[in-house]
């Protein structure tokens, strides 16, 4: 009797020839498995590949206690001769099952990082699970941490679900995936804080496919994908990444209750910006001050003497001596205080595009002034006067708004 099951047609072909880069990625190339089956057995040949032919040209010959590796890696890769795996997904039809869920989990490691998505399915009470596509890739081989990586196991796994979603002709009622990496739940969860471009559009693709709520916590003994990262050594070693967690097919709920993911150690995480201290003085008292002043100098002395005030209670409260201060230092300082507030209420976005390097919008109402940031943040008009022996507040005047009380001060 025929059996209903996929098999793989192995020939490890020997060769007295000196074995060469070329000839050891096409023996890789030779074993066909485009749902990752064995993938866990193939991310292993990859590394061992990368590993023992670097420096090597493709058809330079690899020095023999090199090639002994290669040798126990073909007789793994023989092993897969007599593997067997189901046709079916689950034990019936997909279109008579009810409460479709497909439950993805991703890893990473130093050497790799992968994904493997599980089907789940019930009828009449009974829960049938089952493996649907998994998926390996090399990691960098350097200049990336363990968060990184994981990030890029977690983007791994929504790309990884939308295959199976375009491609499994199911209506599916839930999609969840899963980490073992806490740092990527709160790099997925974050609200508050900014990341560095790495980061950013890494969790920007994720959450173009996939919501935080979706994202769950399991640990590394129970992550299947963990049997990706680390490669196995033998087809029988595959059973923790054909099967599915044994929490998956006990119970119905995810494997993790939801709950909130903060940031883990946010003060020492180098993918997150620093984040700038905004000045004391809002915008709102800065517009009552211009309410009750009609001269500039007068708002500058009262700016002073709160700055004055602030900083004598901070030297009481931390129990230290105030600093004797300059006055023309302190009235220079209070001047580029109200000077920034305003054009940082202003002018925001021209303010930010100078601060990345970045052109100003053509449709800014000052893009013809030619504006710059001096040394203290200030934005200034540019121009070819600043190649004159004039003073710079006459080469690049101050830029302020017209229609803002200060210019009335």
């Amino acid at each position: 009797m025929a059996s209903d099951e996929f098999k793989f047609d192995i020939e490890v072909k020997t060769s007295n020839t000196p074995l060469t880069r070329r000839s050891m990625l096409s023996e890789l190339n030779s074993i066909y498995d485009p749902l990752g089956f064995v993938a866990p057995v193939t991310i292993q040949g990859k590394i061992l590949m990368r590993e023992i032919t670097k420096g090597y040209n493709w058809d330079e010959p690899i020095e023999q206690d090199l090639e002994k590796k290669w040798k126990v890696f073909k007789e793994t890769v023989r092993t897969l001769k007599d593997f067997k795996v189901p046709r079916m997904i689950v034990p019936l039809s997909l279109s008579t099952a009810g409460n479709a869920e497909l439950h993805v989990f991703s890893d990473a490691s130093e050497k790799a990082v992968s994904a493997v998505a599980y089907l789940k399915v019930c009828r009449e009470e009974i829960q049938y699970t089952g493996f649907v596509m998994g998926k390996t890739k090399l990691a960098p081989s350097h200049g990336h941490s363990i968060p990184r990586l994981e990030l890029c196991g977690a983007l791994l796994a929504t790309e990884l679900a939308q295959i199976v979603i375009d491609n499994l002709d199911v209506d599916l009622d839930t999609v969840q995936y899963y980490t073992d990496s806490k740092v990527v739940l709160g790099y997925i969860n974050n609200k508050t804080r900014r990341f560095y471009n790495y980061v950013s559009n890494r969790v920007e693709r994720i959450l173009r496919h996939s919501s935080p709520s979706q994202w769950n916590y399991i640990s590394t003994k129970d992550n299947p994908a963990d049997c990706g990262t680390r490669g196995v050594s033998s087809s029988n070693e595959l059973d923790k990444w054909l099967q599915t967690p044994e929490n998956l097919r006990k119970h119905s709920q995810n494997l993790a209750a939801t709950e909130h993911f903060p940031l883990i150690c946010p003060e020492d995480d180098k993918e997150l910006r620093v984040e700038t201290r905004k000045t004391g003085i809002k915008e709102e008292f800065l517009d009552n001050l211009l309410q009750g002043f009609s001269y500039w100098r007068r708002l500058v002395n009262v700016i002073v003497r709160i700055k004055g005030y602030i900083r004598k209670f901070k030297s009481r409260y931390k129990n230290t001596h105030s600093l004797e201060t300059n006055g023309r230092e302190d009235r220079n300082a209070a001047e580029h205080l109200l000077l920034r507030m305003h054009q940082n209420d202003q002018f925001p976005m021209e303010i930010e595009s100078l601060k990345e390097s970045k052109p100003i919008a053509s449709a800014s109402t000052i893009i013809r002034l030619a504006p710059f940031l001096d040394s203290d943040g200030i934005m200034r008009v540019g121009g070819r006067l600043g190649q004159s022996c004039l003073p710079l507040e006459e080469a690049h005047p101050i830029i302020v708004s017209k229609s803002h009380l200060l210019q009335n001060c």
